[in-house]
């Protein structure tokens, strides 16, 4: 079944990228079009001090972090973006001292993508949607809220340099504050490092 935002091809009357601030949560927020598919994603700028700075989308310890975070889609995207569209008002992506973005796309087995080749069959079947900018953007802000609830939450992650690897390296309790030698760690597997401090207090380390 064809809908009306497919019969009328909204996205023809769209932009390709946008930019807002969320006004609850004052994280920045783009929408950008996939150049090959034409499909909408969103993205959410996190500041550095955010849990989720620098961590990747697929990472066990992003799921730690994230618990049932909710966005069209799940979580696809995490890093910096290159700016195909030479927008000027969108942030370059590719200065690593700049922003860490949390995204999601608009094309999944339900979704419609303009730009993709779709027989009929193909859209009965599934009933797609083009998901418009405004919907991409209500989205948005509804990540944009979740994130914020996790910026200050006491996930007593601490990240390591890589030059910080040795066994030499003290850690403390985010607790209690007591003192650790990394050798004390136990090893889970090769993105994560845990060890539970005799308060009871479990620490993870990146």
């Amino acid at each position: 079944m064809t809908t009306e935002n497919i019969k009328n091809k909204v996205w023809e009357k769209e932009d390709n990228t946008y930019r807002f601030i969320d006004g609850e949560t004052n994280y920045g927020c783009y929408i950008y079009r996939h150049p090959r598919m034409g499909h909408l994603c969103g993205y959410v700028d996190i500041p550095a001090n955010h849990p989720l700075f620098g961590i990747d989308y697929r990472s066990n310890i992003f799921d730690m972090v994230i618990g049932n975070l909710e966005v069209h889609g799940g979580i696809t995207f995490s890093g910096r973006l290159e700016n195909h569209y030479h927008n000027k008002e969108l942030p370059d992506y590719l200065d690593d001292l700049h922003d860490w973005l949390i995204g999601f796309d608009c094309n999944h087995v339900n979704d419609y993508a303009p730009f993709r080749p779709y027989d009929e069959s193909m859209l009965i079947e599934f009933d797609r949607e083009y998901r418009t900018a405004d919907y991409v953007a209500a989205e948005c802000k509804k990540l944009a809220k979740q994130l914020k609830a996790l910026e200050n939450k006491e996930l007593s992650v601490v990240k390591l340099n890589s030059d910080l690897g040795s066994d030499s390296v003290e850690l403390s309790c985010n607790e209690c504050g007591k003192s650790y030698y990394m050798d004390e760690m136990i090893e889970l597997d090769d993105d994560k490092l845990i060890y539970t401090c005799e308060c009871g207090y479990e620490n993870l380390i990146i």
